[in-house]
C-alpha cells in the first residue's frame, strides 16, 4: 500500500516569490482537480485555505491565464464549484476546462451562481444532462436569436455572410452566436469577456444576454444596422414569453415549475455585506430578497425589540439568535420570519465580511393549554424513565433466582421470585400505557398510518373473549354481516385499540348479560362506526373515562389501571387516528376514518394469517 503525500508536500512549501506562488497554484489545481485524490479531511481543508490565500496574492487575470493554459483539464466537481465562486475571468476559464460527467453537472449547476451558469450557456460539448438542467433553470438560448433576412458587413469592408443572418465578428473572424464557445471568445487576445458587471447575480436573463452581445460585438461601421440588435432582443423576449405561456401558470420566466413566487417558502439561506444588506440568497428567493437591508429597523417585526436586536447585532458583530422579522413582497417570502445568523470574517486578516445565516418561518402561536399538556407529558416521560430502571433491575434479578442461573434455589424462593418478576412485568406494561396516554393527549405522538379491516379484527377479538363470557352465561356478539370495513390504522394498532374497548366491555358484563355491537358506515360515508350498549356496570358510572371507574371480580383485564383508564387511552388512540370514542347516553361508539387502500389491508390480514399458522 502506498501513501499519497503529494498534497502534504505541496502545502509544506513556502511560496516566497511570485513565481513560487504561480507554481504552487498550478500544483494545487492539478491535485485538487484529481478526483482520485484521497487525503485526510484536515489536509484537504488546509489546501482550500491555501487556495484562498493565493487568490489574494495572485491577480485574477494571472489565475485565469493559468487555467486557460493549453492541455489543462480537471475532473473534480468540488474544484469547479470553488472556482465558479471566484471572479468572472477565473470562473469562465474554469468552467470551460471542467470535464465532468452528466450526473456531476446535474448536481453542480443548480449550486452555481447565476453568472457562472451564463458562462456554461456559452460552452459547447456539454452532456445532455447538463443542457437539461440549464433549460430547467431558464438558461435556454446560447445567445440572442438572429432575425432572418438581416445581414451585417464585416468591419473593414467585408461582404455578406450569405446565410441570411447577421454575423458578429471577434478580431475580424465571424462567430456564430447560436453556438458560441466561451473559451474561444476569451482566448481572442484576452480582449473580451463573456459577461460584465452588468450581468451580475440577480440580473434578468435578458440583461445578461444583452451584456453578452455587447461584449463580443466589435464596433460596427456607420451603416451597420443597430436595429438588428434590437430585433434580436425583441425576438428573444417574444420566444421567451411564448415558452412561459406554453409551460403553464407554474412556470416563472421559463424556469422550473417546481418553484413559484406564489408559493410560500419555508426557509432559505442568505448572506449580507458589511452594511447588513443581503447580497446572496438561495436561488429560489434571490430575486425577491437580495438588496434587503437587515440592519435597518424599517422592515418592521412583531416586536420592536427585535428590530433593535438586529441593528445592534450588526453594529457590534454579534450572533443573531431567533430574531423576529416581517418581510413584505411576493407571497413566497411575505410574512413573519425568524433569523439565525452569525458574523463572517475572512481567514486572512480577520476582516469582517458580513453575516451568514438562515431565514425560517415563524411558528404559529402556541395554545397555552396545549403547551401545558406537552410540559406535563414531558415530565411524565422523565418520571417513567427514572422508574423503569429500578423496576427492570428487580425483574432481572428475580428471573435470575427463578431460573436458578447461579445455582440451586429452594422452591419457595423460586415461587416468590416468579411472582416478583410477574409484578415487575405488569408495572413496566403500566408504565408504557401511561407514557402512551401522555404523549397521545399532548399530540407528541401519532399512530402509525396504514389500513386494516375492522370487521375481521373485531370478530377475532370477540372469539377470544367469548369462551370466558360463556362460563358465566354472558355473550358478546356483532351485527353487520361480514363485509370488510377498512380504517386508517395498521392492523396492530387496531387490535390494541379494540382490545381495550372490547376487553373492558367483556370484563364489565354481568351474569347472563348479552352485549350486542353494530358495525357500519356513518351517514356521510367517511367513517366506520362500531357502537353498542354499555354493560349495566359501566352504564351506572357518571364518567366512564375517569380513572376511578373500575370493574371488580372479572377474569378479563384490559389493563392494570382499570376500565376508565383503558377507555380513556382507547379514546386518545382513536383521536390520534382522526376519529373518536364517545359516550351517548347508555351507548358507546368508536368512529374511525374510512381507508381506501384495500390491498394494504389484505396484506396485513395475510401477514396475520401467516403469523398464526407459524
Amino acid at each position: 500500500m502506498r501513501h499519497d503525500d503529494r498534497l502534504a508536500t505541496v502545502l509544506r512549501q513556502r511560496a516566497a516569490t511570485e513565481r513560487a506562488v504561480r507554481t504552487q497554484f498550478r500544483q494545487l489545481l492539478d491535485l485538487l482537480g484529481d478526483r482520485s485524490l484521497s487525503v485526510e479531511p484536515q489536509l484537504l481543508e488546509a489546501a482550500w485555505v491555501r487556495m484562498g490565500a493565493i487568490a489574494e496574492i495572485l491577480p485574477q487575470s494571472e489565475r485565469a491565464a493559468i487555467l486557460r493554459e493549453a492541455g489543462w483539464r480537471f475532473r473534480s466537481p468540488a474544484l469547479a464549484a470553488y472556482l465558479a465562486e471566484d471572479g468572472p475571468d477565473v470562473a469562465a476559464a474554469a468552467l470551460s476546462r471542467a470535464e465532468l460527467s452528466g450526473e456531476e453537472w446535474q448536481q453542480l449547476i443548480p449550486q452555481l451562481p447565476i453568472r457562472a451558469r451564463g458562462f456554461l450557456r456559452l460552452r459547447r460539448g456539454l452532456p445532455a444532462e447538463a443542457l437539461e438542467v440549464l433549460d430547467r433553470l431558464g438558461i435556454y438560448d446560447r445567445g440572442l436569436p438572429l432575425p432572418l433576412a438581416v445581414t451585417e458587413t464585416q468591419p473593414g469592408g467585408g461582404g455578406e455572410t450569405g446565410r441570411g443572418e447577421a454575423a458578429i465578428f471577434v478580431n475580424g473572424e465571424p462567430v456564430d452566436t447560436l453556438d458560441l464557445d466561451a473559451e474561444a471568445v476569451l482566448d481572442a487576445e484576452g480582449q473580451t469577456d463573456v459577461t460584465s458587471n452588468d450581468a451580475e447575480e440577480g440580473s434578468s436573463d435578458v440583461e445578461a444576454e444583452v451584456a453578452v452581445a455587447e461584449q463580443v460585438q466589435n464596433p460596427a461601421p456607420a451603416d451597420a444596422p443597430i436595429a438588428a440588435l434590437v430585433k434580436r432582443i425583441e425576438t428573444f423576449q417574444r420566444n421567451r414569453t411564448a415558452r412561459a405561456a406554453a409551460e403553464g401558470p407554474d412556470s416563472v420566466d421559463g424556469g422550473s415549475a417546481a418553484f413559484s413566487p406564489q408559493r410560500p417558502v419555508a426557509a432559505f439561506a442568505f448572506a449580507t455585506d458589511i452594511r447588513g444588506k443581503i447580497d446572496w440568497a438561495d436561488r429560489e428567493v434571490a430575486p425577491m430578497i437580495v438588496g434587503t437591508d437587515l440592519a435597518s429597523p424599517l422592515l418592521g417585526s412583531a416586536n420592536s425589540d427585535d428590530d433593535d436586536h438586529l441593528a445592534r447585532a450588526f453594529v457590534l458583530r454579534l450572533p443573531v439568535r431567533g430574531a423576529a422579522i416581517r418581510l413584505r413582497g411576493a407571497i413566497a417570502i411575505a410574512g413573519d420570519w425568524v433569523i439565525d445568523a452569525a458574523p463572517s470574517f475572512s481567514e486572512i486578516g480577520g476582516r469582517f465580511e458580513g453575516f451568514v445565516g438562515k431565514f425560517r418561518r415563524a411558528l404559529p402561536a402556541v395554545d397555552p393549554q396545549a403547551k401545558e399538556r406537552r410540559r406535563r407529558a414531558e415530565l411524565m416521560r422523565e418520571l417513567l424513565h427514572e422508574l423503569r430502571t429500578p423496576v427492570g433491575a428487580i425483574q432481572g434479578f428475580a428471573e435470575i433466582i427463578q431460573q436458578q442461573m447461579y445455582g440451586p434455589t429452594p422452591h419457595e424462593y423460586r415461587a416468590m421470585a416468579a411472582a416478583i418478576a410477574g409484578d415487575s412485568a405488569l408495572m413496566l406494561a403500566g408504565f408504557e400505557d401511561l407514557e402512551r396516554l401522555a404523549t397521545l393527549e399532548s399530540d407528541a405522538r401519532h399512530l402509525e398510518e396504514g389500513s386494516s379491516d375492522l370487521t375481521d379484527v373485531t370478530r377475532k377479538l370477540i372469539a377470544q373473549v367469548q369462551p370466558v363470557l360463556s362460563a358465566r352465561g354472558a355473550s358478546l356478539a356483532i351485527d353487520g354481516g361480514t363485509d370488510p370495513y377498512l380504517v386508517v390504522v395498521t392492523r396492530k394498532e387496531a387490535e390494541v385499540m379494540l382490545w381495550r374497548i372490547l376487553g373492558t366491555l367483556a370484563s364489565a358484563a354481568r351474569q347472563d348479560e348479552t352485549l350486542s355491537l353494530e358495525l357500519g358506515n356513518d351517514d356521510d360515508g367517511n367513517a366506520v362506526l362500531l357502537s353498542g350498549a354499555l354493560p349495566k356496570a359501566l352504564g351506572e358510572a357518571d364518567n366512564i373515562f375517569a380513572a376511578s371507574t373500575r370493574i371488580a371480580g372479572s377474569n378479563i383485564s384490559s389493563g392494570i389501571f382499570g376500565a376508565g383508564f383503558a377507555l380513556r387511552l382507547a379514546r386518545a388512540e382513536a383521536r390520534a387516528a382522526g376519529g373518536d370514542l364517545i359516550r351517548e347516553g347508555n351507548r358507546i361508539t368508536l368512529a374511525l376514518p374510512l381507508a381506501q387502500d384495500k390491498g394494504a389491508a389484505d396484506n396485513d390480514a395475510d401477514e396475520d394469517h401467516r403469523r398464526e399458522a407459524g
